[in-house]
């Protein structure tokens, strides 16, 4: 288990969410679809996973 998504190779958060570009992932037409600007999505992905994140967090602690 990693800290935070981002440090996971197999994870596609830090496509979805930071806008690395990573050349064996593409973005799924539904995420696209989500926002007319790459900085729109990537604010929005990370809001959706926001609470799940910290719940997750709190229990660890």
């Amino acid at each position: 288990m990693v800290e935070e998504p981002s440090a996971s190779r197999l994870s596609s958060y830090s496509i979805n969410a930071l806008g690395v570009k990573i050349d064996l992932q593409t973005l799924h037409p539904e995420y696209l679809a989500g926002s007319k600007t790459k900085d729109e999505r990537t604010c929005n992905y990370r809001e959706l996973f926001k609470a799940l994140m910290e719940t997750a967090i709190a229990k660890r602690n």
